[in-house]
């Protein structure tokens, strides 16, 4: 299988009662799910050997499922009833629906860790991340000329990548480039400490899959529990029937799976950890991201 031939989506195929801002989401996980996988199959030689095709097979699955989220009609009463999360903002309500969903499928299941495991990587990491910082800060003058490398190839990266990234080379002169570059693009420092804030606040969510289910039942039960906690977050309700509805429509792909009933999601959704929902962050996302680039593919 040919991990580049991702399914695509037209926004003809998307229902009219979907907004744009929704389906921004689609295009930007499937770029993201692309990118992640190609940089770790290019970067790292341990890991290629651990992306055999069940994981490439994993995301197309979930790619599929999103796709199905967005183009099947009789999820026509949930997108409507979604759009008061945000009042008097259907487009952004409908984009945070659309953000759950896509956050709910797990990209992989092979390094998943118990949460102690899972914490010490993360203590370790971090502190590794601080040692890296003091070096680059630190760094001699004979090596001067490498963050103005790094600089260069971050704006070539995301402006001059063409339609496969989403970008397209901007006409400029020489001068506005180089300007651009020295003022656009955030020094390698600042990029490590984005990197290290990240990852400061991201919580484990290992305890969103159960340990008794496998394949495509330990993926919908995974998803039932995150896309619980993370609307019941925002909305302080249960929304069982809500969830019920999305799930069964979402992974009808897969027949060996029966529809699900609210009492359902409540049995699995009973212990699911609570999801950390800040406003802000996804207020940012939203207004950074995905409001200025609406879904015209």
């Amino acid at each position: 299988m040919n991990f580049n031939d991702l399914p695509q989506l037209k926004r003809s195929e998307i229902p009219n009662w979907i907004k744009d801002e929704a389906a921004e989401v689609f295009y930007r996980q499937r770029n993201h799910w692309r990118s992640s996988i190609n940089d770790l199959e290019h970067e790292s030689p341990i890991l290629i050997n651990l992306l055999n095709d069940a994981q490439r097979s994993n995301v197309i699955e979930n790619l599929e499922i999103l796709k199905n989220c967005l183009t099947n009609r009789m999820l026509k009463r949930q997108w409507i009833k979604i759009g008061n999360i945000y009042s008097n903002d259907e487009s952004k309500s409908q984009a945070f629906l659309a953000h759950c969903i896509s956050e709910s499928l797990p990209v992989s299941r092979y390094n998943y860790l118990p949460k102690i495991s899972a914490d010490k990587w993360k203590k370790s990491t971090l502190k590794a991340l601080n040692e890296v910082e003091e070096l680059m800060k630190n760094a001699p003058a004979n090596f001067n000329s490498w963050q103005k490398m790094y600089k260069r190839q971050r704006f070539i990266d995301f402006n001059l990548g063409g339609p496969e990234t989403g970008h397209y080379a901007p006409s400029v002169s020489r001068q506005n480039l180089i300007e651009m570059i020295n003022n656009d693009i955030e020094s390698p420092v600042a990029a490590l400490n984005i990197i290290k804030k990240s990852l400061m606040k991201t919580a484990s969510e290992a305890s969103y899959f159960k340990n008794h289910t496998t394949g495509i039942q330990a993926k919908r039960t995974f998803f039932v529990r995150k896309l619980s906690s993370m609307l019941e977050a925002k909305t302080f309700k249960k929304n069982r029937n809500t969830v019920a509805e999305i799930a069964s429509l979402a992974f009808n792909i897969n027949s060996s799976l029966s529809p699900l009933t609210m009492q359902d999601v409540s049995r699995m959704a009973k212990d699911a950890p609570a999801y950390d929902f800040k406003d802000e962050d996804f207020d940012a996302y939203f207004d950074a991201v995905l409001r200025p680039n609406p879904f015209f593919p």
